[in-house]
């Protein structure tokens, strides 16, 4: 499909906007559960001494975040797949970003949940913190890294179209 019209560039330009400002809230969502120190004691990284810090309106800001984040997200990648030449290619990309974008919001939530119960239990004075925050962790580890594979899908497939010439792009 060429893009001639100028309606067409302006809300394809548009629609890879949003898809920027998407990244712009991932981005912002993760930069919220960032929190000072990082000094840790367990296996899992980013249960720090930052972290059991955090207040509580960044950890609920970060998990609301998510829902604008993945709304722009989706608009720019489902219209990238207007650069594909092949309508049977522009349907497997649909159904991948589709398949791929579920697992990120859900990663995001598990993740912020986690942190909420780390620093809710650890400012409350519970012993045995860590040990909660890991069984959750254990518990979803196999899903964090199932959907990370999905997450990753759409994007090996544009790849693999672009290095294939199935895209209105020269290779």
């Amino acid at each position: 499909m060429k893009l001639k019209s100028i309606t067409n560039k302006t809300k394809l330009t548009t629609a890879l906007t949003c898809g920027m400002l998407g990244c712009v809230f991932m981005c912002s969502g993760d930069w919220l559960m960032m929190y000072g120190d990082t000094a840790h004691y367990g296996d899992v990284i980013w249960l720090t001494e930052g972290a059991a810090q955090i207040p509580a309106w960044r950890n609920l800001l970060s998990t609301l975040v998510v829902y604008p984040d993945i709304i722009l997200y989706g608009i720019g990648l489902f219209n990238i797949e207007k650069f594909i030449n092949r309508e049977k290619q522009t349907k497997i990309y649909h159904y991948l970003t589709v398949f791929g974008m579920t697992p990120w919001l859900c990663i995001h939530i598990y993740v912020t949940a986690i942190l909420y119960v780390f620093r809710m239990m650890r400012q409350s004075g519970y012993e045995g913190t860590l040990a909660v925050a890991e069984a959750l962790y254990d518990q979803f580890v196999s899903v964090f890294f199932i959907g990370e594979v999905i997450m990753i899908l759409p994007f090996l497939y544009w790849f693999y179209l672009q290095i294939s010439g199935k895209t209105i792009f020269p290779k």
